[in-house]
């Protein structure tokens, strides 16, 4: 990621996710609440049910986390990921 950039697209994928979604909706609804609150992309984990999303900077993910704990369906955290030079 370092040497090429990061692209949502080619580097989020999951052939899971479309197969759990179209069985449960929520996994979509949660992807389009990341990316409307500041994520550039977001994906299913695994076969589910977590969804995470991957935000330019810690502000940007806190601020998210905050506005999406307000829905009492989801378990919402924010965390940090180093890339080590």
């Amino acid at each position: 990621l370092k040497h090429q950039g990061f692209d949502a697209e080619y580097h989020l994928c999951n052939d899971l996710e479309p197969v759990t979604a179209a069985k449960y909706p929520v996994v979509q609804t949660a992807k389009e609440a990341l990316l409307r609150n500041g994520a550039i992309g977001a994906l299913m984990s695994g076969s589910g049910p977590t969804v995470f999303g991957i935000f330019p900077d810690p502000e940007m993910a806190r601020k998210a986390s905050h506005r999406l704990s307000d829905n009492r369906d989801w378990q919402v955290m924010a965390t940090d990921i180093w890339i080590d030079p």
